[in-house]
């Protein structure tokens, strides 16, 4: 038994934590740039679904079977709790010698 989840990816069992998607398992697999980890330029890619950045901007991603792997190992570690859920704290910005602002210049005095 397989269903299609709503990003339109075909998964062959539902009980428990599905398998990744990997290549040769019905889902539509197309040659592409991967827009995963391993960034190649050519590979066997699978549409995620579409990603949006601020501003509304959005695109179609796609990920090879790897990469399609390495997210859904994160993915079910977060929903685990074995991956926090905070954000790790910045680095430290080195300190600057200079001062960050100027005084504004005065045209006419």
């Amino acid at each position: 038994m397989s269903i299609v989840l709503p990003s339109g990816i075909l998964h062959p069992d539902v009980s428990g934590i599905p398998e990744p998607a990997s290549t040769d398992d019905g889902n539509r697999w197309t040659w592409g740039a991967c827009w995963g980890w391993c960034e190649r330029e050519r590979a066997r890619v699978l549409w995620l679904g579409p990603a949006q950045t601020t501003g509304h901007v959005v695109a179609d991603l796609y990920y090879c079977g790897p990469c399609i792997n390495r997210l859904h190992q994160r993915i079910v570690a977060r929903a685990r709790g074995a991956v926090p859920d905070q954000a790790p704290a910045p680095e430290r910005m080195p300190r600057r010698n200079s001062p960050r602002h100027r005084a504004p210049r005065r045209l006419f005095r």
